[in-house]
């Protein structure tokens, strides 16, 4: 997740996502993040690493990666809430059926602009890697993951763990 600038000087936002997927039926093109969806006067743009239980999704049967669901979640409560509002309501309700809720959240209005939003959690009782995996980092207007810190040279600080933070 990056904030960055052009020749020009204007400020460009974005996500860079990688994706190692365990169901071989949810690979692919269609099921590359970040994933995109309007809602109302916003285009989200959303990505995520971890999983979710399938159980906490009110139509878990669908055949969508979790990242996927939790973007329609978050479309869905977003018609009552503001995107950053809505980002934290959903990820509230799941995060106990997760390993890992480390996300981004790009959402951008004509009227409003783009706002760049970051959730970092995992869940102690589900990891399945060591601790520090989960783990994410900021270094200027930079967030990503305890492996990119790694060949960064630990450059970066933890983030705020378990909210949702305004990148932009």
């Amino acid at each position: 997740m990056a904030l960055l600038y052009s020749i020009r000087g204007e400020r460009l936002y974005g996500i860079i996502h990688a994706r190692k997927s365990y169901r071989r039926f949810l690979q692919g093109v269609s099921h590359a993040h970040p994933y995109h969806m309007r809602s109302g006067p916003y285009d989200l743009f959303f990505a995520h690493n971890g999983s979710v239980s399938r159980t906490f999704f009110r139509n878990g049967e669908l055949p969508y990666t979790d990242s996927y669901m939790i973007l329609r979640d978050i479309s869905e409560v977003m018609s009552n809430h503001t995107p950053r509002e809505a980002y934290a309501i959903v990820m509230e309700r799941i995060k106990e059926g997760s390993t890992s809720l480390n996300s981004a959240l790009l959402a951008f209005s004509e009227g409003g602009g783009p706002e760049l939003l970051v959730y970092y959690f995992y869940n102690r009782d589900n990891l399945r890697e060591k601790e520090e995996y989960y783990k994410m980092y900021r270094w200027g207007s930079y967030i990503y993951s305890a492996t990119v810190n790694h060949y960064l040279g630990y450059r970066g600080s933890e983030i705020k763990f378990g909210d949702v933070e305004q990148v932009s």
